[in-house]
């Protein structure tokens, strides 16, 4: 089983340039805000690094967004930081589902204030729900300082699906399979979608480690799930009657795998600048009638590993 679970997860993937003047899979990641309230200590803050802002202004969200529309866009996701502390979440989240129309508003929050999700959730502006958590009974819900306890994050999240709210977890996997494993049989119990991310750094490796594939293998045996493959992203996942339960994210990054990352998303920093890799400081900015000489700048630039930088001219478009 060893073998072929190794052989399976090391199916190399067929890539291509990416060679249309879109948005890969028509998806921004945004960051509204950096500021938040845990303090991970895998955090990358979606590559944002030292930024001007500590808020996105409403109304910069509102020229992304209608600017992006004119490049493909049918997915948004905000994230931070934390954006629930942003004083303007709630209107951001309802500009972007009930007056944009945007198909998928995608939203990542760690699930400390429910107070402010309620809400959002009661007037079904969020389509996909992403709430961090890395521990089933941990005092404190993720690899952090400060927090609330897993006990209460969870509470949180099965109050949220019964208000109908689609939400899975995010859980950065760090070697520690038993609490993994915890975390996977909540999961599978209360039906709630589980995401496990390798942490994502600045070290290169030619393969898959053995430390997430035997973490793989022990979770498929353990629920006896089927392994699933989505081939374009090379991702893969586990099933349970045919239905995805457990889905396993091996860093592209640290594979250096940037072609298929170039068909993911690009992210949009708190201070509107728009980013194709979280490794590398090449950035452009949207706002101030830059938007489309940016726009095919970054995606010149996609699927380059992170020390490489296109140079790209608009005018010859």
């Amino acid at each position: 089983m060893e073998n072929k679970l190794r052989n399976e997860l090391d199916i190399p993937v067929e890539v291509h340039s990416y060679t249309h003047m879109n948005i890969p899979s028509g998806y921004l990641r945004i960051s509204i805000t950096d500021i938040c309230n845990m303090n991970c200590s895998y955090c990358h803050n979606e590559g944002q690094g030292d930024i001007k802002s500590k808020y996105m202004n409403i109304e910069h969200l509102r020229y992304i967004v209608t600017n992006a529309l004119r490049y493909g866009l049918i997915k948004v996701r905000l994230t931070g930081g934390e954006p629930l502390l942003h004083p303007d979440c709630y209107n951001m989240l309802r500009l972007l589902k009930k007056e944009l129309a945007i198909p998928t508003v995608g939203f990542n929050t760690n699930g400390i204030l429910l107070d402010k999700l309620i809400p959002i959730v009661t007037d079904r502006l969020i389509d996909d729900l992403v709430i961090g958590v890395d521990y089933a009974d941990g005092k404190i819900s993720k690899d952090s300082k400060n927090g609330l306890s897993s006990e209460l994050i969870l509470e949180h999240i099965l109050t949220l699906k019964k208000l109908g709210q689609k939400v899975s977890i995010a859980c950065v996997y760090d070697g520690d399979y038993s609490r993994l494993e915890k975390l996977a049989f909540w999961c599978i119990e209360n039906e709630i979608i589980l995401k496990i991310l390798e942490i994502c750094d600045n070290s290169i490796h030619s393969k898959i480690s053995d430390e997430f594939i035997s973490m793989t293998k022990k979770l498929l045996d353990r629920f006896s799930m089927k392994l699933g493959l989505i081939v374009n992203l090379a991702e893969y996942y586990g099933l349970i009657n045919d239905k995805p339960k457990i889905y396993f994210f091996q860093s592209h990054c640290r594979l250096r795998e940037c072609k298929i990352c170039a068909k993911i998303h690009l992210r949009v920093t708190t201070d509107g600048f728009i980013k194709s890799c979280i490794l590398n400081d090449i950035r452009y900015p949207l706002l101030y009638n830059s938007f489309d000489d940016s726009m095919l700048k970054i995606i010149s630039n996609l699927g380059n590993p992170p020390q490489v930088t296109n140079t790209f001219n608009s005018s010859s478009c």
